[in-house]
């Protein structure tokens, strides 16, 4: 059998089930184990890159509504300015009297990244940043579903279990999800060290 979408996931879920009585909470199956999933993947194909302008003498750009976890802030300028993480508590105290100008820290609050001085002028910022997977239930498909679909698969035999109380399979299945993810993060490359924070923007 074909997987590659969310309908060939919802038949594969049911054929490996041997139900045909699941059609209806199927997609609940798929749904907690995106979040199971979201919760342990940290993988190099999450990572994406974005462009945002300031405005001059606003103190915030908006944080990209798939935002998981900030990789660096780059103020593309001459030359580039690499903004330094700071919680919001440092944040405020370091900066709270500062001037406007070129930023150089950034913090995350809400959806909203604060930057530090305010910006004096228009600038391009560069975001990179882990993204969170968009739902099969509103994409059909991607990257995860195109080169991993078993991380899906076993996820989602694993969130059945308590619906069906089939408990006989779960250790298997445990084993076969965690593999599956390892397998995945296994191919994370980057090991620097300027991510110091993760979001809950997604919400």
């Amino acid at each position: 059998m074909a997987l590659a979408t969310y309908s060939d996931l919802q038949s594969s879920i049911a054929a490996w089930l041997h139900r045909s009585d699941l059609t209806s909470v199927i997609p609940d199956f798929i749904t907690i184990a995106e979040k199971r999933i979201a919760g342990d993947l940290v993988a190099r194909l999450m990572d994406t890159v974005v462009t945002i302008s300031t405005v001059a003498t606003q103190d915030y750009i908006p944080a990209p509504s798939d935002l998981l976890n900030i990789r660096s802030i780059t103020v593309k300028s001459s030359p580039n300015q690499v903004l330094d993480y700071l919680t919001p508590d440092q944040f405020n105290t370091q900066y709270i009297y500062a001037d406007a100008g070129t930023p150089r820290a950034y913090t995350v609050i809400g959806t909203n990244i604060y930057l530090a001085p305010i910006p004096d002028d228009i600038y391009s910022v560069e975001v990179s940043y882990q993204a969170s997977i968009p739902a099969l239930s509103l994409s059909g498909t991607n990257w995860l579903m195109t080169n991993y679909p078993h991380v899906y698969l076993f996820a989602s035999l694993c969130a059945s279990v308590m619906y069906t109380k089939d408990t006989s399979a779960i250790p298997a299945w445990e084993q076969a999800y965690k593999e599956a993810i390892e397998s995945v993060n296994a191919n994370d490359w980057y090991s620097g060290s300027t991510m110091v924070i993760r979001t809950d923007v997604r919400k």
